[in-house]
């Protein structure tokens, strides 16, 4: 599953007349983001605050009128999207901070920075009450690393911050979800009967069984093909681990699912944190 985005000041906050280069720097990045989103690559990060920031856009420049309604266009559909399609809202109430988030150095804290600094805070605080570790499963969209450009930097104020990403390093964030299930199922043996029986709670579209081996062959939804043989049951840990693998779940979630475990899903990190709201 993919990791959150929070898009940068200078792509959100239009309340204020922006130069050309800006306005097409923003609508280049939007587009891109909305694109890896759509395909559910990203999954884009928003408070109520921070979607107040986008409908305050400010139209006085009208030098600049067709890119930017092109860009106020660009980020009312950003918003309009739903979970399962790549957005997800969260409120900061509980976790109001009193410090600021870094600003990227494209933002020179004209206009709504401020709104942007105290909730990304605020989803920093979250966040670091989700992880014990040094992974991020946030990061902040850098408008010049999802528009062809290179990679921006943070403005330094002495805090802690999100990694600033461009398409380029988005690999460097790791999952926004975590897989739930009873750890009864993860020593269980898994037969063959097993799998076959649990096809359809698992991302399988077809199990062809051997014709000339002795292979049966597993093709998933996502277009990964995973084999395995008759003569190996019940079916080896590696085997699992390497279909585990291919699925995208831990190999104990996996057998849970294989075995009918209702407690078995992924749930956003941020849902175990009670100082945000979903």
């Amino acid at each position: 599953m993919p990791p959150l985005l929070v898009p940068s000041p200078l792509i959100l906050d239009q309340t204020f007349p922006r130069l050309p280069e800006d306005l097409g720097i923003a609508s280049r990045a939007i587009a891109r983001l909305s694109i890896l989103a759509e395909n559910g690559d990203v999954i884009l990060l928003f408070t109520p605050a921070l979607i107040a920031v986008i409908k305050a856009f400010d139209w006085s420049d009208g030098s600049s009128g067709r890119i930017r309604a092109e860009l106020f266009g660009l980020l009312m559909k950003m918003i309009s999207r739903s979970e399962d399609r790549g957005l997800i809202r969260v409120s900061v109430k509980g976790a109001q901070s009193s410090w600021m988030h870094p600003l990227p150095e494209s933002c020179d804290g004209t206009g709504q920075a401020n709104v942007w600094a105290s909730d990304v805070a605020a989803i920093f605080e979250g966040h670091m009450c989700c992880t014990h570790n040094a992974e991020w499963f946030v990061g902040v969209a850098c408008e010049r690393g999802f528009s062809g450009l290179g990679l921006g930097q943070y403005v330094a104020n002495g805090h802690n911050s999100f990694p600033l990403v461009g398409e380029q390093n988005l690999g460097s964030l790791s999952d926004s979800f975590d897989w739930n299930w009873h750890t009864d199922y993860e020593n269980k043996t898994v037969q063959i009967r097993d799998l076959l029986r649990a096809k359809d709670r698992l991302q399988i579209k077809t199990i062809d069984p051997p014709r000339r081996d002795s292979h049966y062959k597993v093709t998933l939804l996502n277009g990964s093909v995973w084999n395995f043989s008759l003569n190996d049951d019940p079916i080896p840990r590696p085997y699992l681990n390497q279909l585990a693998g291919y699925l995208g779940m831990p190999v104990g979630a996996l057998i849970a699912k294989i075995f009918g475990d209702q407690t078995c899903c992924k749930m956003l990190k941020f849902r175990n944190c009670n100082r945000l709201e979903i």
